[in-house]
């Protein structure tokens, strides 16, 4: 989605786009809780800027796979341990904790994105 867009687009309104589409979750049902809609576009938004960052879609999906593994395992379904704070366990240490980290490293390894151009094919 992001690369299509990208070609209509310059990478900081694509970067919006795509964060809007992925509202999508609401219209079919996935979203239970107030929390849970504050979260996805934000997440959209870190995805994505992972995306054009790396130049590559594989970083946005380890990112994703790795956030979700670990929240999942600490869900209140797997009883792993018992929590209080729950919500702001897993959003501070397994989603703002690890995207400041990936976006820090990212700027390093890939520093010279120009966030004006687009994909020319």
């Amino acid at each position: 989605m992001y690369r299509y867009l990208n070609v209509l687009y310059r990478h900081w309104i694509t970067l919006l786009i795509q964060m809007l589409l992925f509202l999508f979750a609401y219209f079919i049902g996935s979203i239970n809780s107030y929390e849970q809609l504050l979260f996805i576009p934000g997440f959209a938004l870190i995805l994505g800027y992972f995306r054009a960052l790396s130049g590559n879609i594989w970083a946005s999906i380890g990112f994703h796979v790795a956030i979700m593994t670990a929240t999942q395992i600490l869900s209140p379904i797997q009883h792993p341990f018992e929590v209080s704070g729950l919500f702001t366990l897993q959003f501070f240490a397994f989603i703002q904790l690890p995207s400041i980290i990936g976006a820090v490293l990212l700027e390093f390894i890939y520093p010279k994105l120009n966030w004006k151009r687009k994909t020319l094919n």
